[in-house]
């Protein structure tokens, strides 16, 4: 057992794919099934409204990451790399005598690779070494494995399933998203989560006593497409879910930019029985992973280490699930851009609280660093911790989110009572009243009452983007300017 009166607190992140921020059941969701999450919850503090810093896969992740911005790392979109230039939590905490390691799913550079390519994760791990990673058990996520082979290709190959799995994706790719609804035809100790749960175990079980980890776990769910092993599929196949929003008309008074946006991410509204299913499937590979997450705990608790570990929960964007007709992210509606985020200490501080402040996954950076006692740290998050000790705590007044379609550049700000997204020519797209309209079923952009809020709003962004600029140091590294 670990000597728990003089060693670090290890940390432990756990970060699903694609988890929306509605969905737990601790949180109230009436189909959700996540007991272990509503443990950890039950020892910590459940961030209620936090909000990713962009709805992408690549950027949220390396804002996370680094502390910043995608204005300040330039990584906008699914392809390229995490910015080398860009400090990390990982290269603090390994500077600080942590044992470090990434499991499972990263996606700090591309893993979109043709089928059939002889690409191996595994000639990336010099990358995530430089990025702080000591070990290195990396996995892609469910469409990035059709082209990428690593550690569990490996084991699937043995197995004869490797070609199990890229006929069944083939089979999916052709069907399209609302049509491919149907559990995996892998067995369930090899599914995707299935291996990185089983990874994660398996390492920290043959961790030393002596030293502290920082761990990071990705699973690749419940990323689409919604294929959780059979055995989970079926507990989830009569069950009744929540209906999705359905697409609105556009408001009389939008401008010409809001309409044409408005237009863009309306879809048609699905049957029943096809959103039925999707969501069925969806929580199905939620609570999946939810048991594997309690046998990560479990684990812990038997090696001692329970009790000392921070252990921090969050997603990188949400799905929309059919809701308004579409599916996937990239949008700042909350389906797509509110995420979970689980803060519990060890002594399990704040034991139950819910926060209510709007937060953002860039406050994750000085939250890790604070809780493994590392101060003076320059980023444009603000620490989480405090929320143990009073999880009234106000961190934010606002929170801001950038994405970019193609080379069109969009910004949130979301305060308590509004979220607006304004285009790159300051135009508004969007405005709501989150607290008369939460499902954001009237868009407000446009209206002539609205304008001074539009106004303020939109200075505020402009505000945020002077304060949020980067420079480089000498030794290339990029830090805040206003906190250099």
């Amino acid at each position: 057992m670990a000597d728990t009166q003089t060693k670090k607190p290890n940390i432990l992140v756990l970060m699903p794919d694609t988890w929306r921020g509605d969905t737990l059941g601790c949180g109230g969701h009436p189909a959700v099934q996540t007991p272990n999450l509503d443990k950890l919850a039950a020892m910590g503090v459940r961030f209620e409204q936090a909000y990713t810093s962009s709805p992408v896969c690549m950027p949220a992740r390396t804002n996370c990451m680094s502390g910043l911005y995608c204005h300040n790392t330039g990584q906008w979109h699914n392809y390229g790399r995490f910015p080398v230039e860009a400090p990390t939590y990982m290269q603090f905490l390994q500077a600080n005598g942590y044992q470090t390691a990434h499991i499972g799913k990263s996606h700090f550079y591309s893993h979109a690779h043709k089928p059939g390519e002889s690409f191996h994760l595994d000639q990336e791990k010099p990358f995530l070494h430089q990025m702080g990673h000591a070990d290195v058990l990396e996995t892609t996520g469910p469409w990035g494995t059709t082209g990428c082979h690593s550690i569990m290709t490996d084991a699937w190959e043995q197995k004869g399933l490797y070609s199990t799995f890229l006929a069944d994706y083939t089979k999916r790719a052709k069907a399209g998203p609302f049509t491919a609804t149907w559990p995996s035809p892998l067995p369930e100790a090899y599914h995707m989560d299935s291996f990185v749960g089983r990874t994660a175990v398996d390492y920290l079980n043959a961790l030393p006593p002596d030293k502290p980890f920082a761990a990071f776990v990705g699973f690749g769910g419940p990323h689409d497409p919604w294929d959780p092993p059979e055995p989970w599929a079926d507990k989830f196949k009569d069950l009744d879910v929540p209906e999705p929003i359905v697409p609105t008309p556009p408001e009389p008074w939008l401008g010409d930019a809001a309409r044409a946006y408005h237009e863009n991410e309306m879809g048609e509204a699905k049957a029943v029985e096809t959103w039925q299913a999707i969501r069925r499937l969806y929580y199905a590979k939620m609570a999946h992973i939810d048991s594997l997450i309690g046998d990560i705990f479990e684990c812990l608790e038997v090696k001692g280490e329970l009790d000392n570990t921070v252990i921090i929960f969050w997603s990188d964007h949400g799905d929309r699930l059919c809701d308004r007709g579409r599916y996937a992210k990239g949008v700042f509606y909350d389906e797509s851009a509110r995420i979970p985020i689980i803060l519990r200490l060890p002594g399990n501080p704040g034991a139950g609280g819910v926060c209510r402040s709007i937060v953002s996954i860039n406050d994750l950076f000085p939250t890790i660093l604070e809780a493994a006692g590392i101060e003076g740290v320059s980023c444009f998050g603000r620490s989480l911790v405090s929320a143990t000790q009073d999880s009234e705590t106000v961190f934010h007044d606002a929170v801001f989110g950038e994405v970019r379609h193609g080379e069109d550049h969009h910004t949130m700000i979301r305060t308590d009572r509004y979220k607006m997204l304004i285009n790159q020519q300051l135009e508004t797209l969007q405005l709501f009243d989150m607290v008369d309209d939460p499902d954001e079923l009237q868009n407000l952009a446009g209206r002539e009452d609205m304008a001074a809020t539009e106004s303020e709003l939109t200075a505020r962004i402009l505000v945020w983007l002077l304060q949020t600029a980067t420079v480089q140091d000498r030794q290339g590294r990029i830090r805040p300017r206003a906190l250099a």
